[in-house]
């Protein structure tokens, strides 16, 4: 059995009902430590083509400026599904956000930085929000490129945790990632639970993989400089 929200403009998701229970349990207050239940899976099926059926805050994330690279649209529509599915309410953008190294960069070092911060509706929590995409270029996504994707993005949110200052800071962050298949998303899985490299970097992190072959998610080019395609494994952005 799987729970199904769908919103006026016709964004649907759907996950297992075990997932939500644990997604749920997880923001309600009294989750601490890290499992499996860390972790879960959100199919897509219907996601509208134009940024049209997107939420007033939503929008405000596609269209406020960020610290570069090409991601408005999957990080819009992912506001708009954690707004769906747990009533998150959207706090900060990415360029709101204060870190330490903004002050002090050589003291702290490069850090790395999240993309929105919302506010859950009956904890008052604030959860910081990173935003990805999970996708090699012209070949099939492997367990390398996975493992790539946890390491870095997973790094890069303890530097972000740590290293936030200002009105909005957190505990506690989501990863949501954007995937073409469920293939893709087991692989994700399979690495987040097996990998034990990635124990000390999981901590209060809820990884969220979201099914989602739609081209608009994923077909907008980069630049050369886009930090997130400089590398010779994978084609992942941001």
């Amino acid at each position: 059995p799987a729970y199904c929200w769908v919103s006026t403009a016709g964004f649907c998701l759907r996950s297992p009902l075990p997932m939500v229970h644990n997604l749920l349990w997880h923001f309600d207050g009294s989750s601490s430590g890290v499992s499996s239940a860390n972790f879960m899976v959100i199919e897509v099926p219907v996601l509208p083509a134009t940024p049209t059926g997107l939420s007033r805050l939503a929008r405000r994330v596609l269209e406020e400026p960020n610290a570069g690279g090409s991601s408005e649209t999957s990080e819009a529509w992912a506001y708009e599904a954690l707004e769906l599915m747990l009533q998150a309410k959207l706090v900060a953008t990415e360029m709101e956000l204060q870190y330490l190294h903004d002050v002090f960069p050589k003291l702290c070092g490069e850090q790395g930085r999240t993309d929105f911060a919302v506010e859950m509706p009956h904890s008052g929590e604030i959860v910081g929000v990173s935003v990805t995409r999970a996708f090699a270029f012209r070949r099939v996504f492997e367990v390398e490129d996975a493992r790539y994707l946890l390491h870095k993005k997973l790094g890069r949110i303890q530097t972000s945790t740590t290293g936030c200052v200002g009105r909005w800071q957190w505990s506690r962050q989501i990863l949501f990632i954007w995937a073409r298949s469920y293939t893709d998303a087991q692989t994700l899985r399979e690495v987040f639970e097996e990998d034990p490299k990635l124990a000390a970097k999981k901590s209060d992190t809820m990884v969220m993989v979201a099914v989602c072959p739609a081209a608009h998610l994923f077909n907008k080019k980069v630049g050369p400089d886009d930090s997130d395609y400089a590398m010779t494994l994978p084609v992942i952005e941001n």
